[in-house]
């Protein structure tokens, strides 16, 4: 098991959980953490990556560090705000391919809120969230690919907003599309499964918006994880 994360910022707790909570289904885990050079090492990684700033890019610097993680095996990437919660086999879910997204499962038909954060993406006016962005970006698999740095590419047609929110959906939607790579799919009620829908399936949880973080943390307290 290989598994990569971003870290950006001084608040380590998140991190911390999902590492720990790695270690407890995956002992022999390697793990990446990806930095600004201010951010502190979380506690249980094998290698810290480094560079650049965050500040007013944060999907596009997650990118740009998450190309310099060597796939030479199967690697996991995944947001800070999620829990293992069981075996996650790569290579199987991987198969015969080089790369694997997390295809959204949940709320596909809502309206897709273009004032999000203030962006005013009215290209997206009247669409549903699934027409969007049908793949989450907090759950990856890659190996022996340049994906992340295609997708670090990719940004360089994307307007400037999307360097700091909603820049790695596009870019994965676009990639899929474009069928630059051969692409397994990772359902998210499995590897990015929302607490209040976890299944018997469900082998990673993820505690998405503000409003999940409590539950998060006394999700980790009671799985003696802090």
């Amino acid at each position: 098991m290989r598994a990569a994360f971003l870290q950006a910022g001084a608040d380590i707790r998140f991190a911390a959980i999902l590492v720990k909570s790695i270690r407890t289904y995956h002992p022999r885990a390697e793990i990446v953490q990806c930095s600004d050079e201010a951010s502190p090492q979380v506690p249980g990684v094998d290698e810290v990556i480094r560079g650049g700033s965050a500040r007013g890019r944060l999907m596009m610097f997650r990118t740009s560090l998450f190309a310099r993680v060597a796939v030479t095996q199967p690697t996991l990437f995944l947001d800070t705000d999620m829990i293992c919660i069981g075996t996650v086999e790569l290579e199987a879910a991987l198969g015969a391919h080089s790369v694997a997204v997390c295809t959204r499962e949940f709320d596909r038909g809502g309206p897709f809120n273009i004032n999000f954060r203030g962006m005013m993406m009215t290209e997206h006016a009247g669409k549903t969230l699934g027409e969007v962005y049908p793949y989450l970006g907090c759950a990856t698999i890659v190996h022996n690919a340049p994906f992340w740095a295609d997708c670090v590419a990719a940004y360089d047609v994307l307007p400037q907003k999307y360097r700091e929110w909603y820049g790695d959906q596009e870019v994965i939607r676009d990639l899929v599309r474009a069928g630059r790579h051969t692409f397994a799919e990772l359902p998210e009620s499995v590897f990015a499964c929302l607490p209040e829908r976890a299944n018997e399936k469900a082998k990673i949880l993820h505690y998405k918006g503000e409003q999940r973080k409590g539950l998060m943390l006394k999700h980790a307290n009671e799985r003696g994880l802090i």
